[in-house]
């Protein structure tokens, strides 16, 4: 388990704002993993608002404090980035594309999260993927959560992945 989230400022419902840490500095970073360490969290859990200074702060931390980091990977970080400061594990599809896939409008999202998942069949793909494999950092892609909510059609979700992926996930 992970405690809360550890996130930038943005707005948060009431109930999101429950489970979240919202932290702007280095030295905040590092405290609420420090904290987090002693309530016995197994990892750290980082989310997409979070600034370049503190994600990197919180990585480190938590690396001294001997807890796994999962990464809703930032929008200044990129995701070799997020990899090479210690990410046991980097979440869903849309890390691969950062914050600007939130921007977009939603006719433009399909065809951005397919450009992406096509990008990994290039050089530049497989580059990025040996990375992650080479410093064991796990890829999760979450494609129910793709399928169900943050694609506006399954269209895309159906051309990028096999039909036998799709059954299981419908």
């Amino acid at each position: 388990r992970s405690g809360p989230f550890i996130d930038g400022q943005k707005k948060l419902s009431p109930f999101r704002a429950s489970f979240t840490e919202v932290i702007k500095t280095e030295s905040e970073g590092r405290q609420i993993v420090r904290e987090l360490k002693k309530q016995g969290v197994d990892f750290v859990k980082v989310h997409s608002r979070l600034p370049r200074e503190a994600f990197f702060a919180v990585a480190d931390e938590a690396e001294k404090q001997g807890l796994k980091l999962v990464a809703h990977v930032p929008k200044d970080v990129s995701v070799l980035e997020a990899s090479n400061a210690g990410a046991h594990t980097i979440e869903h599809t849309e890390s691969l594309l950062g914050e600007s896939i939130y921007l977009e409008p939603a006719s433009l999202r399909d065809k951005r999260i397919q450009e992406a998942l096509d990008g990994l069949k290039t050089e530049r793909g497989k580059a990025i993927m040996g990375q992650l494999a080479k410093n064991g950092t796990w890829f999760d892609p979450t494609l129910i959560a793709h399928y169900r909510g943050f694609s506006t059609s399954p269209s895309a979700f159906e051309r990028a992945f096999p039909d036998k992926l799709l059954e299981v996930v419908k």
